[in-house]
């Protein structure tokens, strides 16, 4: 099915739900890329046989010879699609043994190491940061200069407006830094924080207790071991996993089960209001979703369902005020994808080649970033009464100079 032809089907789903197509790119082959934080700007990796590149918003962001941009690498792109970080492969030379290496937009920004990971570029491209593998070791390296160099790779690498927190071990312990500055040792398991790093939690244990931290204050915890802190986005809401529980704003609630050999995830909306997701480690293809403990349904893939390291993907869109949410999906691994809405299965909303989960623009309306093959297009979804093409998410693709489909390309 057409992205075009899905438009038309969802224009007549339940909810008055409206949705506009807007053309992005086209290439000869299929692109790999990276979605930028808020889902108007994609970074395709393009390759031939004259070289690599990346394009973003139809221009060539980064370039290099044939085998420079890796397919298997991963990128960053800021806010304003201006600033592209990923990594190059650096051949040897006689000033060096070469390796890989950070770059923005086409030009390395630091020396060849044997392997990069867990590329962050904040919104508005102050802060960029990336974790680097030497012989010597790991270490993150940032705009903020380099941090200390540890036999094991760090983790929970969280980068705000600007500065960062990262845990790394240190002989016994686990070392809590901030802008690779040491703030706090000890059996560090978690730490999160909101987007803005406005607060901070983390989770440890001494020999007989567990003890959660947050915002400076430290509270023991009985058993069974915690999980899953979490920050609304807005930083207004915190909670986290307790066995069959989840706590919310220290108000506790039921909470799914996970077995043995299963994986889950807690997001929280605006208006605190907790969705969780779980099933087999390493096996996407079931998941079961839940909102305010109450099973939603089980799904063949969720998409942004997965933990890089111990980093966090998102999975689910919210409105400002939490009281729309949006999350894509398959029912089956035959069945196309699905917008879900407002954790309703029948307010489904087709969305083929769905490649970016929902961003809300308003209150009523979201978008995703949609590949189709050799086709990027951005796909604004409207729920209320102001159609799809003419709300925010429109208005911003008029400035990006997007047309609409109208037709079936």
């Amino acid at each position: 099915m057409s992205l075009a032809l899905a438009a038309l089907l969802a224009a007549s789903a339940p909810a008055r739900a409206d949705v506009a197509v807007f053309a992005s790119m086209h290439f000869v082959t299929p692109p790999s890329g990276c979605v930028s934080a808020n889902g108007y700007h994609y970074a395709a990796r393009v390759a031939s046989d004259e070289g690599d590149r990346y394009v973003v918003d139809k221009r060539t962001a980064a370039k290099g010879p044939p085998g420079a941009l890796k397919s298997w690498a991963t990128c960053a792109l800021s806010d304003d699609g201006l600033a592209l970080l990923h990594t190059m492969v650096v051949p040897a030379s006689k000033n060096g043994p070469g390796g890989v290496s950070a770059a923005l937009n086409g030009k390395p920004i630091g020396a060849p190491v044997q392997e990069i990971s867990e590329l962050h570029l904040n919104r508005d491209r102050t802060i960029a940061a990336y974790v680097a593998r030497t012989p010597q070791g790991y270490s993150v390296v940032s705009s903020l200069g380099d941090g200390p160099v540890m036999h094991d790779m760090p983790t929970h690498l969280l980068v705000g407006p600007s500065g960062h927190y990262y845990l790394t071990k240190w002989q016994d312990s686990k070392v809590v830094y901030r802008d690779h500055k040491p703030q706090a040792s000890g059996n560090y398991f978690e730490i999160a924080a909101p987007p803005d790093l406005s607060r901070f939690a983390a989770y440890r244990s001494d020999t007989v207790t567990q003890i959660l931290e947050l915002d400076g204050a430290a509270k023991a915890i009985p058993s069974p071991p915690i999980r899953d802190l979490t920050f609304s986005a807005d930083g207004r809401h915190f909670g986290y996993i307790h066995g069959a529980e989840v706590v919310i704003d220290d108000k506790t609630g039921p909470a799914p089960n996970t077995g043995e050999g299963e994986t889950g995830s807690l997001s929280i909306s605006p208006d605190g209001t907790g969705y969780w997701i779980r099933g087999p480690f390493g096996d996407p293809t079931s998941r079961h979703v839940y909102h305010a403990g109450k099973e939603l349904g089980v799904y063949a893939a969720v998409h942004g369902d997965f933990y890089s390291g111990a980093s966090r993907q998102s999975w689910i869109g919210f409105s400002p005020t939490g009281a729309h949410s949006a999350f894509l999906a398959q029912k089956s691994s035959r069945s196309g994808t699905l917008a879900v809405v407002d954790a309703a299965p029948s307010r489904s909303v087709p969305a083929p080649f769905a490649d970016s989960v929902p961003i809300f623009d308003s209150e009523d309306e979201f978008h995703y970033i949609a590949a189709d093959g050799d086709r990027v297009e951005l796909v604004c979804v409207a729920l209320g009464k102001t159609g799809a093409r003419r709300g925010p998410c429109a208005q911003a693709a008029a400035k990006l100079g997007l047309h609409v489909l109208l037709d079936e390309p």
